[in-house]
C-alpha cells in the first residue's frame, strides 16, 4: 500500500520541530524508499522525528533530507 496523507498527524510542534505519528498497514522496509513520504513533503521538515504505527509494532524515524518532493528518513535509536 502507498504513503496516505490522512493517516499522518501531528503529536507535538515547538521551536520549527515537529513529531508525527503515522500508522498504516504497510511494513518498515517499505517505508524505506526516499519516495514513500513524498506527498507530505511541503510539511514534513528535516529534524522531524515520525513514530509509526505499522504491522511490525512501533518504529521511530528522523528525517534527514526533504527536497523536491522526496524525505529521506533514517531509522531512530531508543
Amino acid at each position: 500500500m502507498a504513503f496516505q496523507i490522512r493517516d499522518l498527524s501531528v503529536l507535538a510542534y515547538a521551536n520549527k520541530f515537529t513529531h508525527w505519528h503515522y500508522r498504516t498497514t504497510d511494513s518498515i522496509a517499505d517505508m524505506r524508499n526516499i519516495g514513500y513520504f513524498a506527498d507530505a513533503s511541503d510539511l514534513i521538515g528535516v529534524g522531524d522525528l515520525i513514530t509509526i504505527s505499522c504491522i511490525e509494532g512501533v518504529a521511530q524515524r528522523g528525517v534527514v533530507h526533504v527536497d523536491m518532493g522526496k524525505v529521506l528518513t533514517t531509522p531512530m535509536v531508543v
